[in-house]
């Protein structure tokens, strides 16, 4: 009989070692085809994408065929064409029938075969690469299909050794076999100790049985042979005489027994007995259930336990990855949850997982915000809904009287510095040093000197203006949004005032449905779809937002600070501001329940506080 063991430990999003059996249910019926599968390759969320094309790919596996050597290259160009948009795809596929096994490889996988004590491997020529091996099995042979590593280092020969040394009821248990010393700087009290191991699974195939059937294909493993039909010598010796007449008394005897029994009785005697047995036999299978629902669970709460460690070690050198190691710890902890719901040790890991993803994420909770200013103190009925901050001051627009306020922010102190008649109806402004800008219908573009309160003209309204949405000023030029243009108009100061508008987009780039414009050398963009665009020098630049844990639903604001390498992003509808670097690597995120109500935010780097202007009043929290 030939018998199969299968075992997959790590795996990680962007990097994973699976392994699969088809048919899922193998009972040994002769003549059934068992086909195999181990496959590694890398990728963003590669465990579940490879997962769900495996399977969808089981009616291919389980379809009837004519030559295994075939059916193999078939499923092989499958593979190939359904994983396309993984990288570094390596696979090793095969097929046993009765004592017949055929291989297919793609990759540097490893297939090596253990007879008598000996191991070789079953492709050690390149030039079998996507072609079929095959050849006999003989009576305790043992095939290994293991995953590579992804190094270019092989796996040590005393490995191999030790895999095939490993009883098929240690199988779930290899991991210590692919353990290295784990980097932790924790104590192996607190995290128990676990090891580091890479993304690995493989196969063990064991021929216990001796049958002679004809070879397909083209090559035939190294030492194969057919097996002689062995010769019995069985005698058969009829009992003796008296043997007979004793077991016709007992015979007799019982007859007659169960004739004097009353037939009631003796049925309900029957329907005692097979109660017995099926209660007997149901309290076994529940109780081999149990084990093996144990030994799951105890496995999952191993696996969790090195996904904490390895996010620990990652967490200041690849915030990506060890984002994707507390998801996978997540992942697990849910799956041991539902099947040891009351387990003591799955309690005490959900605090410990809680507790990792704060620290290794960075997500801060649970913090107070400090209030800076009630905008009430500034003028009654003073309504602020944007903000602008440059050097230490902030520029508020007062929505109902249409006048700019300047707040010193060590001070506290305020100045009103224009109004309706000199600036118009004013929509928005923004603050560079000392210099405020503002946009209105009426008067176009206006510029005020916060020191002297002196306004001048930088733009009259423009008929070639579409529709302006919003400014920012930046080393001493201003530039405007126009979504009605597609375009991001800039005025240059000179010595009599300033220029005429200039065009900064390039042409082909585009801003779409543009709202809100920030900039810190790059141009940055915020749009309705949601998203941030980039540009330098007129033309797109990349970013991206990437290895975040909760998928981003909204952007209602954000903000890039000049002097660090970070981008402040506000998703009212989970109630945080989350940190990028600006390449779009995440960094950390804030969470509060009051960020839903925030109209307007920025950050100050110099005093290390993120300002907030919620419901008319101006709150700060530290920069963590």
């Amino acid at each position: 009989m030939v018998r199969f063991a299968k075992f997959i430990g790590a795996n990680t999003d962007f990097s994973t070692a699976q392994a699969y059996l088809f048919p899922r249910v193998i009972d040994g019926t002769p003549g059934q085809s068992v086909f195999g599968l181990v496959i590694t390759c890398e990728g963003e969320d590669v465990f579940i994408y490879v997962r769900q094309k495996i399977l969808n790919l089981e009616e291919a596996f389980s379809a009837p065929f004519e030559r295994a050597t075939e059916k193999l290259h078939e499923l092989g160009e499958m593979l190939k064409a359904s994983l396309s948009k993984a990288s570094n795809l390596k696979f090793s596929l095969f097929c046993v029938k009765d004592n017949v096994f055929y291989a297919y490889q793609f990759g540097d996988n490893i297939i090596e075969l253990l007879r008598q004590g000996d191991s070789t491997p079953v492709f050690s020529d390149a030039a079998f690469q996507e072609k079929v091996i095959s050849g006999f099995l003989q009576p305790g042979d043992r095939i290994l299909v293991l995953s590579s590593k992804r190094e270019e280092s092989k796996w040590d020969p005393s490995v191999l050794r030790q895999v095939f040394e490993l009883a098929f009821e240690e199988v779930e248990d290899a991991d210590s076999i692919f353990a290295v010393p784990a980097k932790s700087t924790e104590t192996e009290e607190d995290l128990a100790g676990v090891k580091n191991i890479e993304p690995v699974a493989f196969l063990i195939i064991e021929n216990q049985i001796q049958t002679d059937i004809p070879l397909e294909g083209a090559a035939r493993l190294s030492n194969s042979y057919k097996l002689q039909a062995p010769k019995l010598n069985i005698k058969f010796k009829m009992p003796s005489f008296n043997l007979w007449i004793h077991i016709h008394r007992f015979s007799r005897r019982l007859f007659g027994f169960t004739r004097i029994i009353n037939r009631k009785v003796l049925i309900a005697i029957i329907v005692f007995i097979l109660f017995i047995s099926v209660g007997v036999g149901g309290y076994l299978v529940y109780t081999g259930m149990g084990i093996q629902k144990n030994q799951r669970v105890n496995n999952l709460i191993t696996a969790i336990v090195k996904d904490l460690v390895e996010a620990t070690n990652l967490k200041d050198s690849d915030s990506k990855q060890a984002s994707e190691k507390i998801t996978l710890a997540k992942g697990r902890f849910q799956e041991a949850l539902g099947l040891q719901k009351e387990n003591p040790k799955l309690l005490e890991l959900e605090g410990r997982i809680a507790a990792k993803e704060t620290e290794v994420l960075k997500i801060y909770k649970d913090f107070n915000l400090d209030l800076f200013m009630s905008l009430d103190l500034i003028k009654d009925n003073f309504l602020g809904e944007r903000f602008s901050y440059s050097v230490g001051e902030i520029l508020l627009l007062d929505a109902n009287e249409k006048s700019l306020v300047a707040v010193d922010t060590k001070l506290k102190t305020t100045s009103i510095i224009g109004g309706r008649q000199q600036l118009g109806n004013i929509q928005f402004a923004t603050l560079n040093g000392s210099h405020a800008y503002s946009y209105s219908p009426d008067k176009g573009v206006m510029h005020v000197d916060i020191d002297t309160r002196k306004a001048s003209i930088v733009s009259e309204p423009d008929p070639e203006w579409g529709n302006m949405v919003d400014l920012f000023g930046f080393s001493g030029n201003v530039y405007g949004l126009d979504t009605g243009k597609n375009q991001i108009w800039k005025y240059a100061p000179t010595e009599s005032g300033y220029a005429q508008k200039q065009e900064y987009l390039k042409d082909g780039t585009s801003i779409g449905l543009g709202k809100r414009l920030v900039i810190d050398y790059s141009v940055w963009v915020l749009t309705s779809e949601p998203n941030i665009l980039k540009f330098t020098g007129g033309n797109s630049d990349f970013y991206a937002m990437s290895g975040l844990l909760d998928p981003l639903l909204q952007i209602d604001g954000f903000y890039v600070p000049e002097e660090l390498d970070l981008v402040f992003v506000l998703d009212k509808s989970t109630n945080r501001i989350l940190v990028t670097k600006k390449n779009g690597e995440y960094q950390a995120q804030y969470i509060n329940p009051e960020f839903s109500k925030i109209s307007d935010f920025f950050v100050d780097p110099e005093q290390k506080l993120i300002y907030l202007l919620i419901e008319n009043k101006i709150y700060t929290t530290p920069l963590r």
